[in-house]
């Protein structure tokens, strides 16, 4: 695995973990951004996008766009491989206690 793959996955994982810490799931792609700066990744707004797009084309997250924002919502799927019940190639596996 690359270097720029293990931080993909990484940056995938923290996205899920994320929207696990949230009340309903769902969180917009600028605090999702902003989340991710917090954890060491400065992903630009493409970046982040293609996360999303990625995580959504996988079943890990769904997507709405709503006035120049992306709405992400984890999905069942994505709750498990976010508490790492599931693997999922692409994604880091979280740590034990993590």
């Amino acid at each position: 695995m690359s270097y720029e793959q293990i931080i993909t996955a990484d940056r995938r994982l923290l996205i899920l973990r994320a929207l696990v810490a949230t009340k309903d799931y769902t969180l917009g792609d600028r605090l999702i951004a902003s989340f991710l700066r917090s954890m060491g990744h400065a992903a630009s707004h493409a970046v982040v996008a293609a996360d999303l797009d990625w995580l959504a084309n996988e079943g890990l997250a769904q997507l709405q766009h709503a006035e120049g924002l992306t709405i992400a919502r984890l999905t069942d799927r994505g709750l498990d491989v976010a508490e790492g019940r599931e693997r999922h190639p692409g994604v880091r596996r979280p740590e034990p206690g993590e």
